[in-house]
């Protein structure tokens, strides 16, 4: 929960993300390893088409909240 407090002490403006995965923890994204490692890869390209190449089907998925779905995934995203 500790990971929390820097999305939870941001001010709203409606670009503020975090994405929470299930199953996943601090040494995840260092272990090309891992089973989730793909999953981490889409959504680092995805947010970067989003907001580094104004890709508006990318920025869509995060402005909805991550209503389109990842396959065979448990992720939330928050947006405030």
């Amino acid at each position: 929960k500790h990971r929390r407090i820097p999305f939870e002490a941001s001010r709203p403006s409606g670009r503020n993300y975090l994405i929470t995965l299930k199953g996943v923890n601090h040494n995840t994204f260092s272990n090309r390893e891992d089973e989730h490692d793909p999953l981490i890869a889409e959504l680092v390209i995805l947010f970067a088409r989003a907001f580094l190449q104004d890709d508006v089907a990318a920025r869509a998925w995060f402005n909805d909240a991550g209503s389109a779905t990842i396959e065979r995934t448990q992720l939330t995203l928050e947006r405030k």
